[in-house]
């Protein structure tokens, strides 16, 4: 990959957190028929998810 395909990937990633946060707030398990278990998984997971995301555009804002 060179430099520039690289940037341009970059770019691309940025510009589709946005998207994935909103997606992931969206997510409510309290609003479907799974059990307390499942839903405090996809909780956590959704959780990791917004952090993951919030990583990605701290690392994507302090790239040269």
């Amino acid at each position: 990959m060179t430099d520039a395909d690289y940037k341009h990937f970059l770019l691309e990633v940025d510009s589709k957190l946005p998207v994935w946060e909103a997606t992931l707030r969206k997510v409510d398990p309290a609003k479907s028929d799974a059990s307390y278990a499942v839903g405090a998984k996809v909780l956590q997971s959704r959780d990791i998810g917004l952090m993951q995301d919030e990583y990605a555009r701290n690392g994507l804002r302090s790239s040269p």
